[in-house]
C-alpha cells in the first residue's frame, strides 16, 4: 500500500550556482522515475529508506555543498533508515518533497 509521504531536505548551495537548477536538478536525482531514489518505480515494497543514500543522491548533484536537514513527515530524520512496513512504500508523488521549503 501506497503511503503519502513528506520527505523535507534543507540544502546549503554553492554560491556559484543558482539555486533554482540546482533544486530542478536534485529533484530530478530523486524522483525521475527511471533513476530517482524515491521514484515509486524504483523505491521498493516494504524496503528502508535510508538516509544515507538521500544525502549521496543530493550530495552528487553540482552545486549542492551539503544537506543541513532531512525530515520525514514532520519529524526529524536521524536514524539511519525509516521502513514503511511490510507491503507498504513510501510515495513522495501523492505526499511532497520540499527541497529548501519548496514543493517544486
Amino acid at each position: 500500500m501506497a503511503l503519502p509521504s513528506t520527505l523535507a531536505i534543507q540544502i546549503s548551495m554553492d554560491p556559484n550556482y543558482l539555486e533554482p537548477t540546482v533544486l530542478a536538478q536534485v529533484r530530478a536525482a530523486l524522483m525521475d522515475p527511471l533513476i530517482g531514489l524515491l521514484a515509486p518505480e524504483r523505491i521498493g515494497i516494504g524496503l528502508p529508506l535510508f538516509r544515507s543514500q538521500i544525502y549521496e543522491f543530493v550530495c552528487a548533484v553540482p552545486g549542492v555543498a551539503t544537506v543541513t536537514d532531512l525530515q520525514l513527515n514532520n519529524a526529524a530524520f536521524t536514524d539511519w533508515g525509516m521502513t514503511p512496513g511490510a507491503g507498504n512504500y513510501f510515495d513522495f508523488e501523492k505526499g511532497a518533497l520540499l527541497l529548501n521549503g519548496k514543493n517544486q
